[in-house]
């Protein structure tokens, strides 16, 4: 499995070059004290690879988002791990939302979204910018690469309020968490690259062990 990982990601290194070349989308995220923190998605194809600020800087995470599998790469321990991000793997997180488009319109980082608000079973949950591949300048195959990990995110429990449509089309580039119980209040664009990068970065080395079991882990047989 390890092999076919790895082919597949290398075999991408010639998918879809287009006239926007590769596309590097930076968000910002708020945690309810203020503390803000970066995100870097790189993405070429049905691959992103998504990087942090944070003080690991040496783990990143390569998606692929059309077998929906999240590989957690580890550089200083010279690891990684596969986590299957299927609906089949994760029903219990699982759950459609609910939107209630307005006529507002604003700007994010210079682009145009409309304010849409995600409704719950009794209040407002969130309220989201959402804006199309045409304003962010993603080819369609980007668009849905992007929105599938925006919804990765919220079946593996992230803490982003960020959201997408589910036909894919639309995804936020501003949410802000209205309910104050999200790991994080707010998620907002910050720019748009359409700038080349290197293709290695979507590799997992050769080299590297992987961790098992895949996560989610298997439950463990009741014993009678």
């Amino acid at each position: 499995m390890h092999k076919k990982i790895v082919l597949a990601i290398t075999l991408m290194a010639g998918y879809g070059m287009h006239a926007n070349a590769d596309t590097t989308l930076s968000f910002t995220l708020t945690t309810p004290d203020g503390k803000q923190s970066e995100q870097q998605f790189e993405i070429s194809g049905r691959f992103i690879r998504m990087d942090d600020d944070s003080k690991a800087k040496s783990r990143y995470k390569i998606i692929d988002t059309g077998h929906q599998l999240v590989i957690t790469v580890d550089d200083a321990n010279k690891t990684f791990r596969v986590t299957h991000a299927g609906y089949l793997y994760w029903p219990k997180t699982t759950k459609s939302l609910h939107f209630r488009p307005t006529r507002k319109m604003k700007h994010v980082a210079g682009h145009a979204c409309r304010v849409v608000m995600e409704l719950g079973k009794t209040k407002m949950k969130a309220e989201h910018c959402m804006s199309n591949s045409g304003q962010l300048g993603l080819n369609n195959r980007e668009m849905i690469s992007i929105s599938r990990l925006f919804s990765f995110a919220r079946r593996l429990d992230w803490g982003w309020p960020g959201a997408t449509t589910k036909d894919e089309r639309m995804i936020s580039i501003s949410s802000k968490d209205l309910t104050g119980e999200a790991r994080f209040k707010l998620q907002e664009l910050k720019s748009v690259s359409h700038e080349v990068f290197d293709r290695s970065r979507l590799q997992v080395p050769r080299s590297y062990k992987r961790q098992s079991p895949d996560l989610p882990a298997p439950p463990t047989p009741e014993r009678h």
